[in-house]
C-alpha cells in the first residue's frame, strides 16, 4: 500500500499518560523517535510494545510502563 501525503503540520508526536493508568502511550511520525522506540522495544519488551504502525501514513503507536 502506497504511504500517504501528509502534511508537516500533520506529522506530530502525541505523549498521552494519565494518573489512573502504568502505561504511557506514544503517537509520533518522528522517524528518529520511531528508530529509539523500536530499539529500546527490542531490548526491553517487558516494557515497551509496538501498537500499530500504520504504514500508509507513516505513524506508530508504542505503550510504554511508566
Amino acid at each position: 500500500m502506497a504511504r500517504r501525503n501528509v502534511t508537516n503540520e500533520e506529522r506530530e508526536t502525541i505523549l498521552n499518560i494519565n494518573e489512573a493508568e502504568d502505561i504511557a502511550v506514544i503517537y509520533t511520525f518522528n522517524n528518529e523517535l520511531k528508530k529509539r522506540l523500536a530499539s529500546f522495544a527490542e531490548k526491553h519488551p517487558d516494557l515497551c510494545k509496538l501498537i500499530v504502525d500504520d504504514a500508509e501514513f507513516g505513524s506508530v503507536i508504542y505503550e510504554i510502563k511508566k
